[in-house]
């Protein structure tokens, strides 16, 4: 979310909006966002445009999932790769042809993932057995997803669908369009 609404705060509102912090997050667009998000941000002088900090196996951030000719989602630069123990950590450049470095969060494979690492960032917890009872909602929706494997079973086939169902309305709409083009060019004639 604040990788979207920095884009918006710079590209619509021309708000300077320096380098932009985020930790764990996922995917929020393709190369070309991607590409944008950066020509903004150097538009306005800030360099790197962000700071995407990751942990380890933490899963968020490798969602939606790379899929060669089925996904396009990419991070945006610049990305900084904790290890397991968040002991040391590498900064990871991106480059635009090779999309996300194949040596920081993307060398390791979707399934070596879990929702563990995503609530462990620099050392601190934000897992819910640490918080006060008063700030954790127990309702059976919330609960669903601090099941890994019940999450997964939820979201990725959810997702898979969206994508899947996503890109046949997008075709559909490109054949309506094309059928119609040729009708609107006869009666324009």
């Amino acid at each position: 979310l604040a990788t979207l609404a920095a884009a918006d705060l710079r590209g619509e509102l021309l708000l300077h909006v320096d380098a932009v912090w985020t930790y764990g997050s996922p995917r929020v667009g393709n190369a070309a966002f991607a590409r944008s998000f950066v020509d903004l941000a150097l538009a306005q002088g800030v360099e790197p445009p962000s700071w995407r900090v990751v942990h380890y196996h933490d899963i968020i951030p490798r969602l939606p999932p790379r899929l060669e000719h089925f996904t396009n989602f990419t991070h945006v630069p610049l990305e900084v790769y904790y290890s397991a123990a968040s002991s040391s950590f590498q900064v990871c450049h991106s480059s635009f042809s090779l999309r996300e470095s194949d040596t920081c969060a993307a060398s390791v494979n979707l399934v070596h993932c879990n929702m563990d690492d995503h609530v462990w960032y620099l050392n601190l917890t934000f897992e819910e057995d640490d918080f006060p009872s008063s700030c954790i909602d127990r309702s059976p929706v919330v609960a669903l997803f601090h099941r890994p494997a019940l999450w997964l079973a939820v979201s990725l086939p959810t997702f898979v669908l969206f994508v899947v169902g996503y890109r046949y309305c997008r075709k559909a709409a490109l054949r309506e369009t094309e059928r119609k083009v040729p009708d609107l060019h006869e009666e324009l004639l």
